[in-house]
């Protein structure tokens, strides 16, 4: 998965000339300045701004070079501008289970266990790109903060309340609890959270029962966290 992101590489334009890129809209108050834009649609488009007042265009993807002289439009810049877009990987996992009938036991109320089964193979990785995944634990490899989502389809004994949330080497903040209404009628465990890691530390999901030693059965289950760009 990638984003794409905008960096421009020097500026040292003369001071009567103004560019504005905000968003890819880029706009010119000035004449002579010539953009050319490997855009998808038109590969060798060519922006000239030749009158006065102020002008926008949008560039697509790939804006190459832009480029002109206030006083000889004809000649080019001493400096030139240029930017370039490019993409940057994101660090992510996502994992996830589906039509299963797996009861994960809960023998102490209030007393979080792990959401997994006998094997500790329930979990499937779709996609990972900056972790580790064994034995349905997440191991992170990169210091950072990231965005923990999770979302689980359950079935339990009517009126019993469950919780779940993430746990890193320390707690992560944000339990997130239902109640179920008997076998049959799936509930939604669902939760969200927002964790510093370190290199090296580990994450699972856990959940519990908040009244009796009730356990629940997980049908389908999804896992996906993301790394926030610095």
């Amino acid at each position: 998965m990638k984003k794409l992101f905008l960096i421009i590489l020097s500026i040292p334009l003369l001071l009567n000339a103004q560019i504005d890129i905000q968003n890819g809209a880029l706009k010119i108050s000035k004449t002579g300045i010539t953009i050319k834009s490997s855009n998808i649609t038109s590969p060798d488009s060519i922006y000239t701004k030749s009158s006065t007042g102020e002008v926008g265009c949008t560039v697509a993807l790939g804006l190459d070079e832009v480029s002109g002289n206030i006083a000889n439009p004809t000649t080019p810049l001493d400096t030139i501008f240029t930017s370039y877009i490019y993409k940057e990987n994101i660090t992510h996992t996502f994992l996830y289970f589906e039509d299963s009938a797996v009861v994960v036991p809960v023998t102490t109320s209030l007393t979080f266990v792990q959401i997994t089964n006998a094997t500790n193979d329930l979990f499937i990785t779709g996609e990972s790109d900056g972790f580790t995944i064994s034995g349905d634990t997440i191991y992170i490899l990169s210091d950072g903060d990231y965005f923990v989502n999770w979302h689980f389809s359950i079935e339990g004994t009517n009126g019993i309340t469950f919780e779940s949330r993430a746990r890193n080497s320390i707690l992560c903040k944000g339990k997130k609890a239902v109640t179920t209404n008997g076998p049959g009628n799936y509930m939604p465990l669902s939760g969200f959270t927002y964790c510093s890691f370190s290199a090296g530390d580990h994450l699972v999901l856990e959940y519990t029962s908040t009244t009796g030693n009730a356990d629940a059965t997980f049908i389908d289950g999804t896992i996906y966290i993301e790394k926030k760009h610095e």
